[in-house]
């Protein structure tokens, strides 16, 4: 007899999904995570404010982008409660902030004209988004704007992603209603913590603190090697769930013994994103002077070109984000002089946007809070991203193999939604339904 039924490897969303539906269904199941917490990207952090209250903060993710049922259907029956997020988007453009102008409401018209250009294409048509813009004939500035928007918001390369992968991407944005944004007001780690609760009330078995290195298998057989310190743990099961992070299963991190020829031929071809997040607790909203309301900042052309607040939380927050390749070679080198380095630099920005002395700014500031998501052994990256070409890769990843091994996660997800919770969320319930109905 193997010790479990199913071995889950990963306790983020995708693994907690699929080991909750699987624990449910009356299977004996070991959810085996490397890290000594569950949630993967999401990574809640409560932190006192200037009166004492304690805030949650996420460093990982944080938004639910629209009405995806997967994400909602769980929020609900957790009765976790959200707020949507309003207010102004402001732009500091030629050195003035203000309302953001022509070329910025530009980006969306790409964005949103791709599925119908693409759709007029002969079928298999893609390339690089850099290269669609200038096929396209689009200005320089209107470039610009629009391969930091794209570079921003997927942190990728404009000059690998493929605009088939964007495209499907605006469809799927379309179909939920991806222009409204919510956050969990207790903290997005509400949902880890429910689908945990889930589980091991089911009878599931979890292991944290235990990176799995290896992974033998056979039809009907797996047997994994997990360490905690200088301890190993051998586990035997009948299936696997994989649901580890793109960017660790390209690094060779976990060996597959044999080989499995899906994961190989289709792991490399997507890519993992690279982004920073820097969230910043003020002891007041000094930006509401200048920027009544502002919900999104746009600072193209400086370290940091994007910020948000919580509008219309009161909280005194601002979380500054960087993504994409240029952005990333620009702030990187300051994340690995220290953390206070790195945040000097943002208020340095911040200070350039609101015409501020950074003195002020720093001043102002209660605490700053960082998670490098790229030096994470356990993520390697923030999240995945399709070049052109690269369009079936996660549909091939997503295939059981030989009934035996399973993969899930974000990168997996063929409908648009990469890089998503709610894409991690499907991704598990998905899996598992592949597994029982074997």
């Amino acid at each position: 007899m193997p010790d479990f039924d199913t071995i889950v490897v990963g306790a983020g969303m995708a693994g907690l999904s699929a080991a909750r539906l699987l624990a449910e269904a009356g299977r004996r199941v070991a959810l085996v995570e490397a890290r000594a917490r569950i949630g993967g990207r999401i990574l809640t952090e409560r932190v006192p404010s200037a009166a004492g209250r304690l805030l949650p903060l996420e460093l990982g993710a944080e938004f639910i982008h629209g009405l995806p049922m997967d994400s909602w259907n769980l929020i609900h029956e957790a009765n976790l409660a959200t707020e949507e997020r309003g207010g102004s988007q402001f732009c500091w453009e030629q050195e003035k902030l203000g309302p953001c102008g022509g070329p910025f409401k530009s980006s969306f018209k790409i964005l949103e004209s791709l599925p119908a250009w693409l759709g007029a294409q002969p079928a298999g048509t893609d390339m690089p988004f850099s290269d669609y813009l200038t096929l396209a004939g689009v200005s320089a500035d209107e470039a610009h704007s629009a391969i930091a928007y794209v570079e921003g918001f997927n942190a990728a390369d404009s000059r690998k992603i493929g605009v088939a992968a964007l495209a499907r991407q605006q469809s799927a944005e379309d179909a939920i209603d991806s222009e409204r944004i919510f956050h969990l007001k207790q903290g997005y780690d509400g949902l880890p913590r429910f689908l945990l609760e889930k589980f091991q009330r089911s009878g599931g078995s979890l292991f944290l603190d235990h990176p799995v290195s290896k992974l033998e298998w056979q039809r009907g057989s797996v047997r994994i090697w997990a360490h905690e310190g200088k301890t190993t743990l051998s586990l035997t099961a009948e299936q696997a769930i994989v649901t580890i992070p793109l960017g660790v299963l390209q690094s060779g991190a976990v060996e597959f013994l044999p080989a499995i020829r899906q994961l190989d031929d289709n792991a490399g071809r997507l890519a993992m994103g690279s982004a920073l997040r820097m969230s910043l607790l003020f002891d007041r909203k000094f930006w509401e002077e200048r920027a009544p309301g502002m919900s999104f900042l746009h600072s193209l052309g400086l370290l940091v070109p994007t910020w948000w607040s919580p509008e219309p939380d009161p909280a005194p927050v601002l979380t500054a984000w960087i993504a994409g390749a240029a952005a990333i070679g620009r702030f990187a080198p300051l994340v690995r002089q220290g953390h206070r380095q790195a945040c000097s630099a943002v208020l340095d920005t911040l200070a350039q946007v609101f015409a501020l002395p950074a003195a002020s700014l720093q001043q102002w500031l209660v605490s700053s809070h960082l998670h490098d998501w790229q030096s994470d052994a356990y993520s390697r990256g923030s999240y995945s991203y399709a070049p052109a070409g690269a369009l079936d890769a996660s549909r091939a990843l997503a295939q059981p193999v030989e009934h035996t091994i399973y993969f899930a996660g974000e990168h997996t997800d063929d409908q648009g939604h990469w890089g998503t919770v709610h894409a991690a969320i499907a991704s598990g319930v998905r899996a598992a339904e592949q597994l029982v109905t074997a």
